[in-house]
C-alpha cells in the first residue's frame, strides 16, 4: 500500500500532466528561427511581386501614353499630307542631327544618347558610342529634321481674335475652315511663364535644343524635347499687292493687317506661340502666297529655282546656278519667321511653354509631340524613275526603296510640281543642234532614260525617255517617342509614308 493518500496522489498525477502539456504547447528556438525565416523569405516574395507589378504597370503606362502621342502625329500628318497639293506647294526639308543625352543626369555625365543606323556586325566593340565625341559610323546623334509644305486641309484656328477688326477675323472667330495652311513640323525653342501685370506672359528667354556647335550635347535632355506643328493658316493677299513693293517688303516679313510691311514685331510672336491679341488669331498671317509661289515657279525672271530643288545652300547639280538671294529669303521668311539673323542657326519653328497656365492653353496646340527623340524626314528621288509605280524601270528594282536621307546641315527645296515647271524642264534641249537631246548640265540632264511603254528602247538621248517632275515621288516620316518621365529604355518608333501624286 502506498504510504501517502489518494488525495496527494493525484495532486501528484496532475502536476506531471500540467508540466507535459507545457512542454508540447511551447517553441524552441529553433523552432522560432525557422517560422521567423519563413516569414521574411514570405515578406521578400510578396514585396517583389508587388514591385514586378508596380514597374509593370508603370511600364504598360509609359508604353501606352508614347504610342498615343505617336498615334496622334501621324494622324495629324497623314491629314496634312492629304490635303498637300504638289502644284500649290513648295516642299523644304531641313537635315539636321544635334548630339544630346537622354536624361538631365546623363548629360551632367556627358553621356551621349545615339541611335543604331547602320549595320550591326561592323560595331567595333571597344568604342563605347555614349562617350565619343563624333559618333562612330554605325551611329547617328538624334535627328531633328524639318519638314514644310502648305496643305489645302481646312483647319480653324487655334487661338482666334477677340474682337476681329475684319471679315476674316469675325470667320475664325465663329469657327469656320479656312485653307491654305502653311504647315511646319520641328522640334521647339522652350520657354517658361510669368506673371505680368496680374496676368501671364512668355518670359522670352529661350532654351533651344540645338547648340552653335552640333557636336555639344544639346542643354535640353530628349526628355524635354518638343516636337511641334505650327499650323499658320494664310490669308492671301497677293491681289492686293504687287511689283517691287511686294518682292521688296511683304515676301520676306509678313505683317499684321494695318501695320506697315517691316512690322513684324506683332505678326510673328503670335505665330510662333499661337499667341492672339485683341484683334488678330495666334495662327493666322496675312501672306502674299501666290505671288510668293510664282517667285520659285517659271514666272520667276529667276532661273535656278526652276532648275533644281537641290539643294538650298548649294546647288545640285554643281554647275547649276545658286539660288537666287531673294528666293532664300522668301522661304527662309515662311521657316523661321521670327528673321533675326541668328534664328536659322537654332532653327526657331516655335516656342512651346511645357505646363502652360490657363491663360496660355492655347500655346498647346503647337505642342504635339513631347519626348521626341528623333524626327527625320527621307525622300524618293524624282531622278530615279525606279522609285514610279508606272515606270517601266520599276520591276527592275530588287531591292527596298532607296530612301534618302536629307544631309545635316542642308536644306532641299521642292518647287511646285505643275505643268508649266515640268515643261520648262523639258524645253531644255536642243544644244549644239541636238533637237531631242538634253543641254550638258541641264535639270533635264539629271534625269534618267526609261523605255518608251510599248516601244523597244533604241538608244536615242531624248526627252521622250524621261519621267520629269519636281516633287519626290515619296517621302517617309520617322518619328521616335521617348516617355518623357523617363520611364522607357528605349523609344517608340513609327514610320509613315506618303506618296505624292
Amino acid at each position: 500500500m502506498s504510504m501517502y493518500p489518494a488525495s496527494t496522489h493525484r495532486r501528484f498525477a496532475s502536476g506531471r500532466l500540467a508540466r507535459a502539456a507545457a512542454r508540447r504547447g511551447a517553441f524552441t528556438l529553433i523552432e522560432m528561427l525557422v517560422a521567423l525565416a519563413v516569414m521574411v523569405l514570405a515578406m521578400a516574395m510578396v514585396t517583389t511581386v508587388f514591385s514586378v507589378t508596380a514597374k509593370t504597370t508603370a511600364m504598360s503606362a509609359a508604353v501606352s501614353e508614347a504610342e498615343t502621342l505617336a498615334r496622334n502625329f501621324a494622324l495629324q500628318l497623314e491629314e496634312d499630307l492629304r490635303g498637300c497639293d504638289p502644284a500649290r506647294s513648295v516642299l523644304v526639308l531641313v537635315g539636321r542631327t544635334q548630339a544630346a543625352a537622354l536624361t538631365e543626369d546623363q548629360r551632367r555625365a556627358g553621356l551621349h544618347y545615339r541611335e543604331l543606323i547602320g549595320d550591326p556586325g561592323n560595331i567595333n566593340p571597344s568604342l563605347d558610342p555614349k562617350f565619343a565625341v563624333t559618333p562612330p559610323p554605325e551611329y547617328s546623334d538624334p535627328r531633328a529634321d524639318i519638314l514644310m509644305f502648305f496643305t489645302q486641309r481646312p483647319s480653324g484656328s487655334q487661338s482666334p481674335p477677340v474682337a476681329p477688326v475684319d471679315n476674316f477675323g469675325r470667320a475664325l472667330q465663329r469657327g469656320a475652315q479656312l485653307s491654305p495652311v502653311q504647315v511646319v513640323y520641328g522640334h521647339a525653342a522652350l520657354d517658361t511663364a510669368v506673371r505680368s501685370g496680374g496676368s501671364w506672359a512668355f518670359a522670352d528667354n529661350l532654351t533651344h535644343i540645338e547648340t552653335s556647335d552640333p557636336t555639344n550635347l544639346s542643354p535640353l535632355p530628349v526628355t524635354r524635347w518638343h516636337l511641334a506643328r505650327r499650323a499658320t493658316i494664310i490669308n492671301d493677299t497677293s491681289d492686293l499687292y504687287q511689283g517691287s513693293y511686294a518682292i521688296t517688303a511683304l515676301f520676306f516679313r509678313g505683317n499684321d493687317r494695318g501695320a506697315s510691311p517691316d512690322n513684324r514685331t506683332t505678326a510673328y510672336p503670335r505665330i510662333l506661340r499661337c499667341l492672339a491679341t485683341n484683334s488678330f488669331a495666334g495662327d493666322t498671317l496675312d501672306y502674299p502666297l501666290e505671288l510668293a509661289l510664282k517667285m520659285v515657279s517659271p514666272q520667276s525672271p529667276h532661273i535656278p529655282a526652276r532648275c533644281s530643288p537641290y539643294t538650298f545652300w548649294g546647288t545640285f547639280p554643281s554647275s547649276l546656278p545658286t539660288w537666287n538671294p531673294l528666293e532664300r529669303r522668301i522661304l527662309l521668311s515662311l521657316l523661321y519667321p521670327a528673321a533675326p539673323a541668328a534664328d536659322p542657326l537654332y532653327h526657331h519653328v516655335a516656342t512651346v511653354i511645357e505646363q502652360p497656365p490657363e491663360a496660355l492653353r492655347d500655346n498647346l496646340a503647337l505642342d504635339l509631340v513631347p519626348g521626341c527623340a528623333w524626327f527625320q524626314v527621307e525622300f524618293l528621288l524624282p531622278e530615279d524613275p525606279r522609285n514610279s509605280r508606272t515606270s517601266p524601270l520599276s520591276d527592275q528594282r530588287r531591292d527596298t526603296a532607296r530612301w534618302v536621307r536629307v544631309t545635316p546641315g542642308s536644306t532641299y527645296v521642292f518647287v511646285p510640281d505643275t505643268d508649266e515647271n515640268r515643261e520648262y524642264v523639258q524645253s531644255q534641249v536642243g544644244l549644239a543642234g541636238l533637237a531631242d537631246q538634253p543641254n550638258p548640265n541641264s535639270r533635264l540632264s539629271t534625269f534618267a532614260q526609261v523605255v518608251p511603254p510599248n516601244a523597244p528602247y533604241n538608244g536615242q538621248n531624248s526627252v521622250y525617255n524621261r519621267i520629269v517632275r519636281m516633287w519626290p515621288y515619296a517621302i517617309r516620316v520617322t518619328i521616335r517617342v521617348i516617355d518623357h518621365n523617363g520611364r522607357l529604355d528605349a523609344p517608340i518608333e513609327r514610320s509613315i509614308v506618303h506618296w505624292f501624286p
